[in-house]
Protein backbone atom coordinates (compact mmCIF):
# COMPACT_ATOMS: atom_id res chain seq x y z
CA UNK A 1 0.00 0.00 0.00
CA UNK A 2 1.13 3.58 -0.75
CA UNK A 3 2.25 5.93 2.24
CA UNK A 4 -0.44 8.04 1.64
CA UNK A 5 -3.25 4.94 2.38
CA UNK A 6 -1.61 4.26 5.60
CA UNK A 7 -1.49 8.47 6.59
CA UNK A 8 -5.76 8.27 5.16
CA UNK A 9 -6.38 5.25 7.54
CA UNK A 10 -4.81 6.99 10.53
CA UNK A 11 -6.42 10.06 10.35
CA UNK A 12 -10.02 7.89 9.59
CA UNK A 13 -9.27 5.88 12.94
CA UNK A 14 -8.93 9.46 14.96
CA UNK A 15 -11.85 10.49 13.04
CA UNK A 16 -13.72 7.70 14.75
CA UNK A 17 -11.86 8.28 17.91
CA UNK A 18 -13.75 11.71 18.29
CA UNK A 19 -17.30 10.94 18.54
CA UNK A 20 -16.25 8.34 20.65
CA UNK A 21 -15.01 10.64 23.26
CA UNK A 22 -17.66 14.10 22.83
CA UNK A 23 -20.78 11.94 21.94
CA UNK A 24 -22.57 12.16 25.45
CA UNK A 25 -24.47 9.75 26.50
CA UNK A 26 -22.48 6.91 24.71
CA UNK A 27 -23.83 3.82 24.08
CA UNK A 28 -22.13 0.47 23.42
CA UNK A 29 -23.65 0.35 20.19
CA UNK A 30 -21.89 3.35 18.90
CA UNK A 31 -18.76 1.81 20.20
CA UNK A 32 -19.04 -1.37 18.25
CA UNK A 33 -20.49 0.99 15.29
CA UNK A 34 -17.53 2.73 14.78
CA UNK A 35 -15.28 0.36 15.40
CA UNK A 36 -16.85 -1.84 12.52
CA UNK A 37 -16.58 0.91 10.58
CA UNK A 38 -12.70 1.50 10.78
CA UNK A 39 -12.63 -2.24 10.42
CA UNK A 40 -14.41 -1.63 7.32
CA UNK A 41 -12.39 1.55 5.39
CA UNK A 42 -9.20 -0.74 6.55
CA UNK A 43 -10.84 -4.21 4.49
CA UNK A 44 -11.53 -2.07 1.67
CA UNK A 45 -7.64 -1.01 1.56
CA UNK A 46 -6.36 -4.67 2.16
CA UNK A 47 -8.59 -5.86 -0.43
CA UNK A 48 -7.83 -3.42 -3.29
CA UNK A 49 -4.11 -3.41 -2.49
CA UNK A 50 -4.55 -7.45 -2.96
CA UNK A 51 -2.40 -7.64 1.15
CA UNK A 52 -4.98 -10.76 1.56
CA UNK A 53 -6.39 -12.66 -0.98
CA UNK A 54 -10.14 -13.10 -0.80
CA UNK A 55 -11.97 -15.18 -3.11
CA UNK A 56 -14.87 -12.79 -3.72
CA UNK A 57 -13.01 -9.64 -3.78
CA UNK A 58 -15.85 -7.04 -5.61
CA UNK A 59 -18.50 -8.84 -3.13
CA UNK A 60 -16.51 -8.35 0.21
CA UNK A 61 -15.23 -4.76 -0.48
CA UNK A 62 -18.95 -3.62 -1.53
CA UNK A 63 -20.16 -5.31 1.74
CA UNK A 64 -17.85 -3.28 3.78
CA UNK A 65 -18.45 0.08 1.82
CA UNK A 66 -21.87 -0.15 1.93
CA UNK A 67 -21.77 -0.45 5.61
CA UNK A 68 -19.09 2.37 5.90
CA UNK A 69 -21.53 4.86 4.25
CA UNK A 70 -24.77 3.45 5.79
CA UNK A 71 -22.97 3.76 9.18
CA UNK A 72 -21.80 7.26 8.12
CA UNK A 73 -25.52 8.07 7.53
CA UNK A 74 -27.15 6.24 10.41
CA UNK A 75 -24.42 7.14 12.72
CA UNK A 76 -24.69 11.20 12.65
CA UNK A 77 -27.96 11.60 11.36
CA UNK A 78 -28.21 13.90 14.82
CA UNK A 79 -26.04 16.48 12.61
CA UNK A 80 -28.35 16.90 9.64
CA UNK A 81 -30.26 19.54 10.97
CA UNK A 82 -27.59 22.05 9.95
CA UNK A 83 -26.99 21.36 6.00
CA UNK A 84 -30.66 20.94 5.76
CA UNK A 85 -31.44 24.43 7.18
CA UNK A 86 -30.69 27.44 5.75
CA UNK A 87 -28.15 29.92 7.25
CA UNK A 88 -30.97 32.24 8.33
CA UNK A 89 -33.00 29.82 10.08
CA UNK A 90 -30.21 28.06 11.72
CA UNK A 91 -28.92 31.28 12.85
CA UNK A 92 -31.84 31.95 14.79
CA UNK A 93 -31.57 28.89 16.99
CA UNK A 94 -28.15 29.72 18.36
CA UNK A 95 -27.12 32.10 20.99
CA UNK A 96 -24.97 35.21 19.44
CA UNK A 97 -22.20 36.65 21.34
CA UNK A 98 -22.01 40.52 22.95
CA UNK A 99 -20.50 42.14 19.36
CA UNK A 100 -21.78 39.44 16.90
CA UNK A 101 -24.73 40.72 14.74
CA UNK A 102 -27.30 38.63 12.82
CA UNK A 103 -25.86 39.22 10.18
CA UNK A 104 -22.19 37.58 10.81
CA UNK A 105 -23.75 35.03 12.71
CA UNK A 106 -25.49 33.87 8.94
CA UNK A 107 -22.42 34.55 7.55
CA UNK A 108 -20.12 32.11 9.65
CA UNK A 109 -22.70 29.82 9.42
CA UNK A 110 -22.03 29.76 5.70
CA UNK A 111 -18.84 29.62 5.82
CA UNK A 112 -18.77 26.40 8.29
CA UNK A 113 -21.01 24.73 6.35
CA UNK A 114 -18.74 24.97 2.91
CA UNK A 115 -15.77 24.04 4.89
CA UNK A 116 -16.98 21.04 6.42
CA UNK A 117 -18.66 19.67 3.03
CA UNK A 118 -15.06 20.39 1.26
CA UNK A 119 -13.49 18.48 4.31
CA UNK A 120 -16.23 15.17 3.99
CA UNK A 121 -15.92 14.89 0.51
CA UNK A 122 -11.64 15.48 0.72
CA UNK A 123 -12.29 12.69 3.84
CA UNK A 124 -14.34 9.91 1.70
CA UNK A 125 -13.08 10.45 -1.89
CA UNK A 126 -9.74 8.15 -1.17
CA UNK A 127 -12.29 5.44 0.25
CA UNK A 128 -14.10 6.00 -3.37
CA UNK A 129 -10.83 6.13 -5.19
CA UNK A 130 -9.52 2.51 -3.58
CA UNK A 131 -13.15 1.04 -4.19
CA UNK A 132 -13.25 2.19 -7.70
CA UNK A 133 -9.67 0.43 -8.03
CA UNK A 134 -11.87 -3.01 -6.79
CA UNK A 135 -14.53 -2.24 -9.34
CA UNK A 136 -13.07 -1.46 -12.29
CA UNK A 137 -9.63 -3.45 -11.59
CA UNK A 138 -11.30 -6.75 -10.99
CA UNK A 139 -9.15 -7.48 -8.09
Amino acid sequence: MPIWSYIYLGVLFLASIYPIVTVKPLSIVRIFCEVISVISYMAIFIISYNIIDVNHPITFASLFFVYALLWGVIGYKEHYSFYWMSADEFAKTVELGENESFEDAVLSIKVIKSVSVVLIILLVSPMFYVYSRIIWGGN
